[in-house]
Parts: structure tokens; sequence; C-alpha cells
């Protein structure tokens, strides 16, 4: 089988160059790997919290979760509402919540 132009011409030390080199390639690939496993974690995290949703029978319209919320998602008037495309799932209103009458889904 012929070998690659790299390692034809140089004998031992031109494949030892070569190969440290790859190995160096190699472990910068690996960390670069348990970065994105690390962000993909992290992701899946948030993606996995679901939203608030408030109990009207314990509800008081306090007000607390509206005050807290980061995204604007919880509205009150005669119920408090949940605007499930803004909820981000952060947990601040179960939190606030006095009478516990918000839970994350």
């Amino acid at each position: 089988m012929p070998q690659p132009p790299e390692f034809a011409q140089g004998g031992g030390t031109g494949q030892e160059q070569q190969l440290a080199r790859l190995r160096e390639q190699a472990a910068a690939i690996e960390e670069q790997l348990k970065m994105l496993r690390s962000r993909a974690a992290a992701v899946q995290s948030e993606l996995s919290r679901g939203v608030a949703s408030i109990d009207a029978q314990r509800c008081t319209l306090c007000g607390a979760c509206e005050a807290v919320c980061p995204t604007g998602a919880i509205t009150l008037a005669e119920t408090a509402r949940v605007d499930t495309a803004k909820c981000t799932g952060c947990g601040a209103c179960v939190e606030a919540c006095p009478s516990s009458a918000i839970v994350l889904n």
C-alpha cells in the first residue's frame, strides 16, 4: 500500500512529528466535544423545564408572580394568565407565589 507523501520521505522522525500533531488535533477535538456536550445538556435541561401553569382555585391575584416574571408572560385580570409563548420556565413565579398556585408543567 503506498504511503502518504508526509510518511514516504521522512523516516521515523517525520512520522513521529506527524503522529504528535495528530494527537494534538485529537485532543483539541475531544475538548470541543466536551464543550458541545455540556451545552447540549444545558439546552436539554432548559427545554425540559416546561411552562408555568396557574391553579385558579388557589390563586389570590396578589400579583407577586406578575411582578417577578422576567419575560412578562404572566398577566392579571379577572384571573392570572400565562402566555406560554413568552414563558421560559425559569420558575421565578413558582418561588414568588405565596399560595403555591403555580407549577411548571
